[in-house]
């Protein structure tokens, strides 16, 4: 029950309490695998139908942005 609350509130909430995790287990899921679910799950919704943004790579607000203030942030 506790390993299942944990996971719970790192999908839910962002919570960095994967580096308490010393088999590493909790951070490959955190960074690995609920990462390569939310692709799945894009394309999934995308293949449903669903809209959103029609390019995420321009723009105001756009991933290049994004990504770039992050990767000064770390430097």
């Amino acid at each position: 029950m506790r390993f299942l609350l944990g996971y719970t509130a790192h999908q839910s909430s962002g919570l960095g309490a994967w580096n308490r995790d010393t088999d590493h287990i909790q951070k490959a899921f955190h960074f690995g695998g609920m990462t390569a679910r939310s692709g799945v799950t894009s394309a999934l919704v995308v293949q449903a139908g669903w809209t959103g943004v029609e390019d995420i790579l321009s723009g105001k607000d756009n991933s290049f942005k994004h990504t770039t203030r992050m990767l000064i942030r770390q430097h």
